[in-house]
């Protein structure tokens, strides 16, 4: 039984705080997701949480400029990469159909963890139950990412719009 006062702290999901560490790496550090997963938390995860994890990291990757645009709107400044990671993770995973208690529990475990970060989960917090009440009808309107120009522009010379 837990003392009188104690905080109650639950841990996050291996999958998603996996995920964050991937994107921290692949945005924080410009390395490549294929060379983020050969180490750190990602290895010691289980067959099933390592997929889950690399599934997560690649939408979040593939769609990082609607998920932008979704938060941009609430926050007034840019909190830091990790914050903004777990933001874009959470704001994915609401928008495409992800149970909002379960992924708004995880992202706020995961700033709530980080002693540089916890002052911070009151805002996570808000940002993600405001999402996931207006963030799937706002996602499906937003337009289709785009090929990144270095490739599109090639392709659309050989092969037209």
């Amino acid at each position: 039984m837990a003392a009188k006062g104690a905080e109650k702290t639950e841990a996050a999901s291996p999958a998603r705080a996996a995920a964050v560490a991937l994107l921290g790496q692949v945005l924080g550090q410009g390395r490549l997701l294929s060379e983020a997963m050969q180490g750190g938390p990602f290895v010691k995860l289980d067959a099933a949480e390592r997929a889950a994890a690399q599934r997560l990291a690649t939408g979040v990757l593939r769609n990082l400029g609607r998920c932008d645009q979704m938060l941009k709107s609430r926050l007034r400044k840019a909190p830091p990469l990790f914050v903004r990671n777990v933001l874009r993770l959470g704001t994915y995973e609401l928008c495409t159909g992800g149970a909002a208690h379960g992924v708004v529990n995880d992202c706020v475990s995961l700033i709530s963890a980080d002693r540089k970060t916890k002052t911070m989960s009151g805002l996570v917090n808000a940002i993600l139950r405001r999402l996931s009440e207006e963030g799937p009808e706002h996602w499906a309107k937003l337009r289709a990412p785009r090929l990144p120009r270095w490739l599109r522009e090639p392709l659309a010379a050989a092969w037209g719009r």
